[in-house]
C-alpha cells in the first residue's frame, strides 16, 4: 500500500513541475509577444527622429514607455536615445545578443535578467528588438525591455495552488488508502493467512464474505475451492478406506485357505486342488482390483492429454459384442444391435471401448438367464448417443444415484460371484466424461436398465 501511495505522490509531483514549466512558457510566449508589439510601435514612430532631443520629444508623451526601458540605437549599435539617460553616444552592448539580430533585420524577444537593467530587486523581464525603418531600410534598431513581475506573480499564485492542490490530493490519498486497506489490503491478507494454514494441512477454511465486489468475489470463489478440496479429500479418504476394505477381502481369504492347509496334518490332492483352486481365483480377484485401480490413477491423470483418432463406432460397438458374446452365451442371453449408419468420432479408443464394454458386461450380469441386452447407436444434432438397454433387475431411485461410485455393488453376493469389482461402472463414466460426455440412467426395480452414453461430435 505504501508502494501505491509513494507512485501516487510521485506522479502528483511530476505532473505539478510539468504544468508549472507549461504555464511559464505560456505567459512569458505572451509577454514576448506584447513586447515585440510594443518595440514595432516605438520603431515606427521614431523612425522619423535625428537627435536625443527628437526622440525624447517623440517618446516622452507615450505612456507604453512607462516601467520600460528604451534604448534606439544607430546601425553601428551606437545609442542615439536612452530612456534612463545611460548610454547615451556609446556603444550599446547590454542587449543579450538580440540587438545585433534587430540591426540584421530580424525580430526577436528574449527572457533576460530584468536587475541587469534596472536597480529593482526583480528577477526576470523580457526584451524585445526590433529593426527601426525608413523608408523600407534599416537604419538602426529599438531595444525595449520591461518586468515581468507580473507574469511572475501570476505563475507565483500557480506554484501556491499547485502546491495547495497537492496537499488536498495527498490527504485525500490517505484517506483513500486507509479505506482501500480496509476493503481490499485486509481482506486478502485474511485470505492469504488462510491460505498459509491450509497448506499445513487445514484444508477445510472459509472467509467471511461482505459485499458484493471483487474481494468478495474472490472469497466466495475461495470458498467454494477449500469446500471441493474438502469433498476431494473425504472422497480420497473413502476411496483408500474402500481399497483397503477390497484388498484385504481377497488376501483374508487367502490367508485363511493357507493356514487350513497348513493346519491339516494330512492333505488330500483332492482338498489341495480345491484350495490352490480357491487361491488362485482370489489372486485373479486381487490383480482385477489392482489393476482396475491402477487404471483409474491413469485417467485421472491423464485426462488432458488424451491421444485421439477417428473411430468407426460401428466396428466398436461390434467389437465389444464380439468380445463379451461367449458370457453372454453362458446366461442364454440374447444380444441385439442397431447400428442405423456409419458414425465416426475423434475419440480415445481404448477408454471409449473399455466404457461400452464394462456397461455391456454389467447389463449382462445384472440380467436373469435368458433375458435381452439391446445396444443402440445414433446421432441427433452434435452428441452421439450410444444405449444399452436391458430387462434385468432394475434399480432404485437410491441405487442409480450410487451407482457410478467406485467399489459400489448392487448385489454383492452376485457381483462376487462374477469376479466384479464395483470399479466397471466408475471407469466408464470417467472415460466418457474424459471426452466431453456423460451417462445417463433410467431405470426400474424389476423392469431393467437403460444406459446412456452421450459424446460430443465434432470434425477436427
Amino acid at each position: 500500500m505504501s508502494t501505491f501511495i509513494f507512485i501516487i505522490l510521485l506522479t502528483l509531483f511530476f505532473i505539478s513541475i510539468y504544468i508549472q514549466d507549461a504555464m511559464t512558457e505560456y505567459f512569458y510566449n505572451q509577454k514576448s509577444v506584447e513586447i515585440l508589439t510594443k518595440a514595432n510601435m516605438i520603431a515606427n514612430i521614431v523612425s522619423g527622429a535625428d537627435t536625443q532631443e527628437e526622440y525624447a520629444s517623440s517618446l516622452g508623451q507615450l505612456q507604453m514607455i512607462k516601467d520600460s526601458r528604451v534604448v534606439v540605437t544607430d546601425l553601428d549599435a551606437r545609442v542615439l536615445y536612452d530612456s534612463a539617460n545611460q548610454l547615451v553616444g556609446v556603444a550599446f552592448l547590454e542587449g543579450n545578443g538580440i540587438m545585433l539580430n534587430a540591426l540584421k533585420g530580424h525580430n526577436e524577444a528574449k527572457r533576460i535578467k530584468y536587475s541587469q537593467l534596472y536597480e529593482k530587486k526583480v528577477e526576470y523581464g523580457v526584451a524585445a528588438a526590433v529593426p527601426m525603418l525608413k523608408e523600407r531600410v534599416t537604419v538602426g534598431g529599438v531595444y525595449v525591455a520591461v518586468s515581468a513581475e507580473d507574469v511572475e506573480d501570476i505563475l507565483k499564485n500557480i506554484r501556491y495552488n499547485l502546491i495547495y492542490i497537492a496537499l488536498l490530493v495527498s490527504v485525500f490519498v490517505g484517506i483513500f488508502s486507509a479505506m482501500l486497506a480496509g476493503i481490499i489490503t485486509i481482506p486478502v491478507e485474511r485470505l492469504t493467512g488462510i491460505i498459509k494454514e491450509m497448506s499445513e494441512g487445514k484444508l477445510y477454511q472459509q472467509v467471511e464474505i461482505k459485499g458484493r465486489s471483487e474481494i468478495a468475489e474472490l472469497g466466495s470463489a475461495f470458498n467454494r475451492m477449500s469446500t471441493q478440496l474438502l469433498r476431494e479429500e473425504e472422497k480420497r479418504r473413502q476411496f483408500v478406506s474402500d481399497a483397503s476394505h477390497e484388498l484385504k477381502t481377497p488376501l483374508s481369504s487367502i490367508k485363511i485357505l493357507v493356514d487350513s492347509m497348513l493346519n491339516m496334518q494330512k492333505l488330500e490332492p483332492a482338498i489341495t486342488r480345491e484350495f490352490l483352486g480357491d487361491i488362485n481365483s482370489e489372486i485373479d480377484r486381487l490383480t482385477r482390483i489392482i489393476q482396475n485401480l491402477l487404471h483409474m490413477t491413469k485417467m485421472d491423470v491423464t485426462v488432458n492429454a488424451l491421444e485421439v483418432k477417428e473411430i468407426n463406432m460401428k466396428k466398436l460397438i461390434e467389437d465389444v459384442v464380439k468380445s463379451i458374446k461367449p458370457i453372454a452365451r453362458q446366461k442364454n442371453l440374447k444380444l441385439e444391435t442397431v447400428i442405423p449408419h456409419v458414425v465416426k468420432l475423434w475419440i480415445n479408443e481404448d477408454e471409449i471401448w473399455e466404457a461400452v464394454f464394462n456397461i455391456v458386461d454389467n447389463a449382462i450380469k445384472y440380467t436373469d438367464d435368458g433375458g435381452i441386452v439391446h445396444i443402440t447407436l445414433n446421432q441427433f444434432d452434435q452428441e452421439v448417443y450410444i444405449t444399452i438397454e436391458d430387462n434385468g433387475i432394475g434399480l432404485s431411485a437410491e441405487e442409480q444415484e450410487k451407482i457410478f461410485e467406485r467399489f459400489y455393488r448392487v448385489d454383492k453376493a452376485r457381483d462376487r460371484q462374477t469376479g466384479g469389482t464395483g470399479l466397471g461402472l466408475a471407469i466408464a463414466r470417467q472415460a466418457v466424461r474424459n471426452h466431453g460426455g456423460d451417462i445417463d440412467i433410467e431405470s426400474e426395480e424389476g423392469k431393467g436398465s437403460k444406459f446412456t452414453i452421450r459424446l460430443p461430435y465434432y470434425e477436427k
